[in-house]
């Protein structure tokens, strides 16, 4: 063999394996561009109500981006493949999330202020008698601003955050309630 053939062959070689990974670049690239637009077009609702599946859907994104930085591009397309495939089922399930999160207010909605009715009426008799249970005066106060907490999230749209606050309400409401002597049976219907 000669030097002009040797160097023809490393240059062909050079270029087969340039050619090879940019292909693989191209690949993955195009892979994550397309899980990033999918994720892109469901993250707002998936972050409001199943954020834990929105940032792990986020995190492998972010971690296939780190690989094509890496120039693993192997990885990074490994990566990304499903991404898209995983976006379109988050878009059903945060919308079922949702109507979950509704229909569970519904109910607590329902509940709540008639159990804040009768404790705040106990409370209130309690505290003229001077005989209400030290602490539950605060506690009443922190339900009631969980409460209108609630409300608010509910009414601009943050249901999961709604029904949280909801349910701290509920639990300070029970708590009160044991310590005033009124009856969750009583109180919730």
């Amino acid at each position: 063999m000669t030097v002009k053939q040797i160097t023809i062959g490393v240059f062909a070689s050079f270029a087969l394996l340039t050619g090879c990974e940019d292909a693989a670049k191209m690949g993955a690239d195009a892979a994550i561009k397309t899980g990033e637009a999918a994720i892109g077009a469901v993250k707002a609702d998936a972050e409001k109500y199943i954020p834990g599946d929105a940032k792990s859907l986020t995190d492998a994104l972010a971690k296939a981006k780190d690989a094509f930085a890496k120039q693993d591009y192997a990885g990074a397309l490994a990566g990304a493949k499903e991404l898209a495939e995983k976006a379109k089922d988050l878009g059903p399930a945060a919308m079922k999330a949702k109507e979950q999160l509704i229909a569970g207010w519904s109910g607590i909605a329902s509940s709540v202020p008639k159990m804040m009715e009768q404790v705040e009426a106990r409370a209130g008799a309690l505290s003229k008698a001077g005989k209400l249970p030290p602490g539950a005066g605060d506690k009443l106060a922190a339900a009631k601003k969980s409460w209108d907490d609630a409300s608010a999230a509910f009414k601009s749209g943050n249901f999961a955050e709604a029904m949280s606050k909801a349910n701290s309400a509920k639990n300070d409401l029970t708590e009160v309630a044991g310590a005033v002597g009124v009856k969750m049976a009583a109180a919730t219907k």
